[in-house]
């Protein structure tokens, strides 16, 4: 039998808004990269999103709430991963980002 769980794009969809409504851009918590500045209308809402909790750390029908998210530009996001040993946006921040 196979489980699995699925992320819930309805939360990310809500962590942008809601950081868009606050801060009036999308911007990486790590670098502070604005795809929109960068691009203008081609990035225009446009950022990923990392769950802080791994999935394989969910407990089971735990949600996942605005909090346990962070909006990241494409190479940070992949670099956190990459590291595993970083537990938040500010410790990669502070370890890896040189800007």
């Amino acid at each position: 039998m196979h489980k699995y769980r699925e992320r819930n794009s309805k939360i990310v969809a809500e962590k942008k808004k809601r950081v868009l409504r606050d801060t009036g851009a999308l911007r990486c918590e790590a670098c502070a990269f604005n795809f929109e500045k960068t691009y203008g209308l081609l990035g225009k809402g446009y950022i990923e999103c990392h769950h802080l909790i791994p999935l394989h750390q969910f407990q089971v029908n735990r949600e996942t709430r605005l909090e346990d998210l962070a909006l990241m530009c494409s190479n940070c996001h992949q670099m956190i991963h990459r590291d595993l040993s970083v537990r938040t946006i500010g410790e990669f921040r502070e370890r890896w980002y040189i800007g």
